[in-house]
């Protein structure tokens, strides 16, 4: 989400949004994924200040993601394995 989908969110939520994964991009242009922890300051329905932390999930995203199509490669070949044998 961008600022303004946060602070809306921020409210929405009782002034606290926890994990959150947002989409950015650093100065080269490559894309990273961040975890972000963010605590607010509501005065009158409006967010004037907040404070979190923002973590680069990147690394571990693209992990999990070689694991699954890894796991779904075995997974075929075990079961076309299985048919070869059967015959």
């Amino acid at each position: 989400p961008d600022n303004e989908a946060m602070e809306y969110a921020l409210v929405d939520n009782g002034h606290r949004i926890v994990d959150a994964i947002t989409e950015e991009f650093d100065r080269t242009g490559r894309r990273k994924l961040m975890l972000n922890s963010i605590v607010g300051r509501i005065e009158h329905g409006m967010v004037i200040d907040y404070i979190g932390t923002a973590r680069d999930i990147t690394e571990r995203v693209l992990a999990e993601q070689a694991l699954r199509d890894s796991e779904q490669r075995y997974r075929f070949i075990f079961h076309a394995c299985l048919l070869y044998t059967s015959d």
